[in-house]
């Protein structure tokens, strides 16, 4: 009984030890799980860093702070403690810098970057900034927006490792790359003020002054005020009238770059000292928005000088009563400034004393600068000697050339007593249109010696005109008399009888002064002048030929003439007759005698029939052998009605850009037959060009015509429309000269060329293929064209046309054909638009080949079809893992492939030790499997990553062709967990204590 009780006890206990031990496995399980996970793991991430420049807007010509925010967004793949994803999130040790190197070349040239490298430090998630770059931008630089390279540095983690045991482990990386900014130049209008005006202000005096306003911005300014101010009271503004301290000019409109001149007159009050006086310059003026502003002054400088004064010095004079003395001294320039253009006028105070030269010019004057100055003055007869007094005044023009009077400077001079002479015994020979000789004796009246004394004769009018007007006489004594003579003409206006006539004496007196005497008064006789006729004038002049005029001269004079010759002039009404010889000697004649003479005459074919005047002049030899000309004699011509013609019937076949023919019909309308005729293509419109200038009709009897065409070319480019064409006839008239008619103009009209147009142009091309570009040609001129062909001009190196001319044949007005043509479209082009030109290729009415201006069309490249579609069958790698990436491949293009290879394209943490895959042949829309060897290194992170696989293969016209990259998208996965040790050994403690259980049972 005891026993059996025992037995039932064993087993009791036997399952409560293996229910302790399977609790004890499975809370050891469960425990070692829980602390795995919570001691142990890893976070992946990064930081993502953007910059951005929120104020961006700048103006050219300035120095801008360029504000520069960096944004961090955080990566955060695997998650884990707060304190590691921030470490994994958190950009270090970031560094800004402006890449100038990076900058494209005009906006180098434009802006200077004055800050370097800048440390921003650590930037955790969110926004840190700003981050300040001071840049000078130059005002050239045009408005727009413009990207700004920015060098991005920074260090961060990407991986921790922590298992609660051992240390963390960091995985660090450092990242260097370049972003852009856009900066952004706003339009604005900005100024420069210069000084326009370089010369100085004299104290007391004014001038007119300049500045010059420049826009050197980038936006017009428009209702421009321009005021400008004085700086202090010893500048004003004047207009001659009034007196301001500022002025102030309107610009209704500055462009950029425009330049406007602003223009016053500026004065400097008396006593102002010498230097630089300051203007300032304000600008009020609207911006392309409407906005009014107004600028900063601006400071431009008026030189100040010196007041500008003068002074007459070491004045000395040789006048004398009734005589023309000179007055010398020596003008000084005392002021502080050049002066130019000066001229002294002098001023006499005394009624006597009489200046000749009142005017007398001195030129440029520096200051301090001496110039000596004289002047002649003629001291009236009965003046009385002594002391006299003289102003002179200097007129002068400063360095701006504006006109200036000084103020008088007076002066005292001494006159002489005077010197008189006598003439005696005034006799002459003279006879009217001659000439003569007249004489006399200078006697010496006055109460001095005088020297290297001439008589000096005065003109007289037109009667008698002196061929010498001086006469020596040497030195005279007081008392003492000389003879003297003089050659004169008498005028052939002057009248028979006494004529009067004076003298003056030139002189050196006591003091070697030279002198002049009052004039001396007398008179000489003149006999009648020589004169001539023309009598029986005949004449045989006939228009557009050549005549002769015949005529006797008579001297009707009262004296003979040697070597008379008979001179033909002009008259009224003769400018279209041409005489072939002037002048016809004659010979000597008598009084009373007569000779003839004849001259020959063209009249040319403007010349109206009917009555002419002529006239002729006697040139002979009179009294002395000395040459005279006779007054014009006049004579009448009549002149007989010249050839004339006709044209009639002009028409023309012309077209713009051609040749054509002009036809007609000349007429003789005269009443004398002309040989040897032809009609000469005159003048016309510019854009006609004869082939021949000349056409041969040969005789024309009166009333009688003829036939003529003349080839002319029409140049390009022409109107259309009536033209004027204008044609002379040539001839010999009955002497056998050559002649030529009036113009006669006619009017022909020259057709428009034809014109055409492309329509309906449409395409098939695509980026390495052949397509095809159709269309139609229409006809829109007025006429019919034949040998119509359409010809493609060169459309550039990625569009190669196959053929280049369509031919159409014969196009009626308003006809339309269509064309078409075979294009290959390269691989290098890209998609998208393209411009095509042609021009049409025509026979035109000469047959010869014409070509139309360009037509121009747009066609539109398709961009090139995928060679192939791939499809991953197998992409799936895990860490620290090698797999056989599977990829289906299928052709797409219309065309078999040959020698396709595949060339896979890995970045870590991804590795292939296989690279490539050969397929020999791929038909059109045949599909095949290539695989790959695909591998990751250790501390691959889990995530999908990419491929690429790029294919090289020979299409069927032989030309090997390489693909652009495929991207295929690649799992990287954790690997599957190891055996668990401590699960295991929990179950094997309980498989001990069952164990254990059973075998205590067997006992």
């Amino acid at each position: 009984m005891a026993s059996d009780c025992q037995s039932d006890r064993v087993p009791s206990r036997a399952a409560r030890l293996l229910a302790v031990g399977l609790v004890a496995a499975v809370a050891l399980t469960t425990a070692s799980v829980v602390v795995a996970q919570q001691e142990e793991g890893t976070v992946v991430g990064r930081p993502s860093l953007e910059l951005s420049v929120p104020d961006n807007r700048v103006v050219a010509g300035n120095r801008v702070a360029l504000d520069v925010y960096v944004a961090n967004g955080g990566d955060l793949d695997v998650g884990g403690p707060p304190a590691f994803e921030q470490r994994v999130t958190t950009a270090r040790n970031v560094r800004l810098r402006i890449d100038e190197a990076r900058l494209d070349d005009a906006l180098a040239d434009a802006i200077d970057v004055r800050t370097g490298s800048i440390v921003v430090g650590s930037v955790p998630e969110g926004v840190a900034g700003p981050v300040t770059f001071s840049i000078d931008v130059n005002e050239s630089l045009a408005a727009g927006e413009y990207e700004i390279p920015v060098e991005l540095g920074y260090d961060y983690t990407a991986l921790v490792e922590y298992d609660g045991t051992t240390a963390d482990r960091f995985v660090d990386f450092t990242e260097q790359r370049t972003e852009t900014v856009t900066l952004v130049v706003d339009e604005r209008a900005r100024f420069d003020v210069e000084a326009a005006s370089a010369g100085v202000v004299a104290a007391g005096d004014s001038r007119r002054y300049a500045v010059t306003v420049t826009n050197v911005g980038n936006s017009t300014a428009t209702d421009a005020a321009v005021t400008v101010r004085t700086g202090n009271s010893s500048l004003f503004f004047t207009n001659r009238s009034t007196l301001r301290t500022s002025h102030t000019a309107f610009i209704d409109r500055l462009a950029p770059g425009e330049s406007r001149r602003i223009a016053f007159r500026i004065g400097a009050r008396q006593g102002t000292p010498p230097g630089v006086n300051a203007l300032a310059a304000r600008i009020r003026y609207t911006d392309p928005n409407g906005i009014e502003e107004t600028t900063d002054p601006f400071v431009v400088g008026v030189p100040v000088g010196a007041e500008r004064t003068f002074a007459l010095q070491n004045v000395s004079s040789t006048l004398r009563v009734g005589a023309t003395g000179t007055v010398r001294g020596e003008l000084v320039n005392t002021g502080g400034s050049t002066v130019t253009d000066g001229t002294l006028r002098v001023v006499s105070e005394s009624p006597t004393v009489e200046p000749r030269e009142v005017a007398i010019p001195v030129g440029s004057l520096d200051p301090g600068e001496v110039v000596p100055v004289s002047f002649r003055a003629d001291v009236a007869n009965g003046t009385d000697p002594g002391a006299r007094r003289l102003s002179v005044q200097l007129e002068y023009r400063d360095d701006e050339g504006d006109a200036h009077r000084s103020d008088r400077l007076a002066t005292r001079v001494r006159v002489a007593p005077e010197q008189s002479f006598a003439v005696r015994n005034l006799t002459g020979s003279l006879q009217a249109g001659e000439r003569g000789v007249v004489s006399g004796r200078l006697v010496n009246t006055g109460p001095g010696r005088v020297d290297d004394a001439v008589v000096v004769l005065d003109e007289s009018g037109d009667a008698l005109r002196p061929v010498e007007t001086t006469a020596a006489v040497g030195s005279l004594e007081p008392g003492e008399s000389t003879e003297f003579s003089f050659r004169v003409d008498a005028g052939a206006a002057a009248d028979p009888g006494a004529r009067p006539l004076s003298v003056r004496v030139r002189y050196r007196d006591a003091n070697d002064d030279r002198r002049r005497s009052a004039p001396i008064d007398g008179s000489v006789t003149v006999a009648r002048e020589q004169s001539f006729a023309v009598r029986n004038v005949t004449d045989t002049l006939r228009a557009d030929g050549t005549g002769l005029v015949r005529g006797r001269l008579v001297n009707t004079g009262p004296a003979s003439v040697d070597n008379a010759v008979v001179v033909l002039g002009d008259a009224n009404g003769t400018a279209t007759l041409r005489p072939r010889e002037t002048e016809v000697a004659v010979g000597s004649l008598a009084p009373g005698e007569t000779a003839p003479f004849s001259f020959r005459i063209d009249a040319d074919n403007r010349t109206d029939s009917g009555d002419r005047q002529l006239s002729v002049r006697v040139r002979y030899r009179g009294r002395g052998d000395e040459r005279r000309t006779s007054d014009p004699l006049d004579l009448r011509v009549s002149v007989a009605p010249e050839r004339t013609f006709g044209v009639r019937n002009v028409s023309g076949s012309l077209r713009v850009g051609e040749m054509g023919t002009v036809r007609g019909v000349v007429v003789n309308t005269g009443d004398v037959a002309v040989g040897n005729a032809s009609v000469v293509v005159a003048s016309g419109s510019p854009a006609l060009d004869p082939r021949v200038r000349e056409v041969a009709v040969g005789r024309l009897p009166p009333g009688e015509a003829t036939s003529f065409a003349v080839g002319v070319d029409v140049a390009n480019r022409t109107d259309a429309g009536p033209r004027r064409l204008s044609f002379r006839v040539r001839y010999r008239d009955r002497t056998g000269a050559v002649r030529t008619g009036d113009t006669l103009d006619t009017r022909v009209t020259v057709a428009p060329e034809p014109t055409f147009a492309l329509r309906d142009v449409t395409d098939t091309l695509r980026v390495g293929e052949t397509g095809t570009v159709r269309g139609v040609v229409v006809n829109t001129g007025p006429a019919a064209v034949e040998g119509v062909v359409v010809v493609l001009r060169s459309t550039g190196p990625t569009l190669d046309p196959r053929a280049t001319e369509y031919a159409v044949g014969r196009l009626a007005p308003g006809e339309t054909s269509p064309f078409a043509f075979s294009i290959d479209v390269s691989n290098r082009t890209s998609a998208g638009p393209r411009p095509i030109s042609a021009r049409v290729r025509y026979r035109g009415r000469s047959e010869s080949r014409r070509l139309s201006d360009p037509l121009d069309a747009r066609v539109s490249v398709a961009r090139a079809a995928d060679e192939f579609r791939i499809e991953p069958l197998a992409a799936r790698v895990e860490v620290d893992g090698r797999t056989v990436l599977v990829l289906r491949v299928r052709n797409l293009r219309n065309e078999t492939f040959a020698d396709v290879r595949a060339r896979l394209g890995v970045s870590e943490p991804l590795e292939t030790d296989d690279a490539t895959s050969f397929v020999p042949r791929l038909g059109v829309n045949q599909s095949v499997r290539i695989r790959f060897d695909l591998s990751t290194t250790n501390d691959a992170i889990p995530k999908t990553d990419s491929v690429a696989v790029t294919f090289s293969y020979t299409d069927e016209s032989g030309t090997r062709q390489r693909s652009d990259p495929y991207f295929v998208a690649v799992s990287v996965v954790r690997p599957e967990s190891p055996f668990p040790l401590v699960p295991a050994a929990a179950v094997a403690i309980a498989v001990a204590l069952a164990a254990v259980w059973w075998w205590r049972r067997r006992r």
